[in-house]
C-alpha cells in the first residue's frame, strides 16, 4: 500500500513540475492588447471561434516573460484568420535613422528606401515606377512626404515634353502606405471615387478627394480639384497611328 501511494504521489509531483508557468504580467498585457485590436478590427473576426482559438494560442506563450515571447501566439491567431494582408511586424524590422539626440554622427545610419523613378520612354510616354513604401518608424511621415514630392516633381518635369500618355509601373510594389502614392498621382486619378475599402459589415469607404486631400470616407463629401495640375498633352493622331502600325505589323 505504501508503495502504491509513493508512486501516486510521485506522479502528481512530476505532473505539476511539467506544467508550464503562466506568462508574466508584462507579456500577458501585451498579448491581450494585440488580441483586442485583432478582435476589434480584423475583417474576418466573425469567422472564427474565439473561445477555441484563444486558449490554443495561449499554449504557445506559456512561460512568456517578454512581449517578444508572445509573437508565436499572435502569429498563430493571424494565421487562423486566413487573410494574407495582416501580419505582425517586429520592432527590429522597422526602419530607423537613429536620429536621437544621443546618437553620434558616426553612429547614424539613415535608411533610404527606394523612391519613385521616372523617364520619358519611346520619346512620347512619361514613365513612372512606384516602389512600395514603408512608413513605419519615427521618420515615416517625412518619408511619405518625400515620396509624394518625388512623384509630383517627376510628373511636372516630364509634362514639359509633348507626351502621348503616362505609364505607371507598379511591378515590384508590394504595397505599404498607399496614400503618399495617391497624393503624388493626384492629377492623373480623374474623378473620385478612386477605389473603396469594404468593411466586414459591408460598409463601403470610398477613396475620395475633398478639402484638398485624398482619404477614405463613408460619407458623401463635396469634391475638390487636384492639388496641382499637369498638361493633358495628346499624341498627334497621325504620329500615333504610324508608330502603332510600325510596332504591331
Amino acid at each position: 500500500m505504501r508503495k502504491a501511494m509513493f508512486f501516486l504521489a510521485a506522479g502528481v509531483v512530476l505532473a505539476a513540475a511539467g506544467e508550464p508557468a503562466a506568462p508574466s504580467d508584462t507579456a500577458d498585457k501585451y498579448f491581450q492588447q494585440a488580441l483586442g485590436l485583432i478582435r476589434q478590427h480584423h475583417r474576418n473576426r466573425s469567422q472564427v471561434n474565439w473561445a477555441e482559438l484563444v486558449p490554443r494560442a495561449q499554449i504557445l506563450m506559456a512561460d512568456a516573460k517578454r512581449p517578444a515571447d508572445t509573437y508565436p501566439a499572435i502569429r498563430f491567431i493571424l494565421g487562423a484568420l486566413r487573410e494574407p494582408h495582416s501580419f505582425l511586424v517586429e520592432p527590429s524590422s522597422i526602419p530607423t535613422n537613429n536620429d536621437s539626440a544621443s546618437a553620434k554622427p558616426s553612429e547614424r545610419s539613415p535608411v533610404s528606401p527606394p523612391m519613385p523613378t521616372s523617364k520619358i520612354t519611346d520619346g512620347r510616354f512619361g514613365y513612372l515606377r512606384l516602389p512600395e513604401l514603408n512608413t513605419l518608424g519615427s521618420d515615416g511621415q517625412s518619408l511619405g512626404a518625400a515620396y509624394t514630392s518625388s512623384v509630383r516633381g517627376a510628373l511636372l518635369r516630364m509634362e514639359q515634353s509633348p507626351l502621348c500618355g503616362w505609364i505607371i509601373d507598379l511591378r515590384g510594389n508590394g504595397g505599404g502606405n498607399m496614400w503618399p502614392m495617391l497624393w503624388g498621382l493626384d492629377p492623373l486619378l480623374g474623378k473620385p471615387p478612386f477605389g473603396f475599402f469594404v468593411l466586414p459589415d459591408g460598409t463601403k469607404q470610398a477613396w475620395i478627394r475633398s478639402m484638398g486631400n485624398i482619404f477614405p470616407s463613408a460619407e458623401a463629401l463635396p469634391p475638390s480639384p487636384p492639388a496641382f495640375e499637369i498638361k493633358q498633352s495628346l499624341c498627334p493622331r497621325r504620329h500615333f497611328d504610324r508608330a502603332a502600325h510600325s510596332q504591331f505589323r
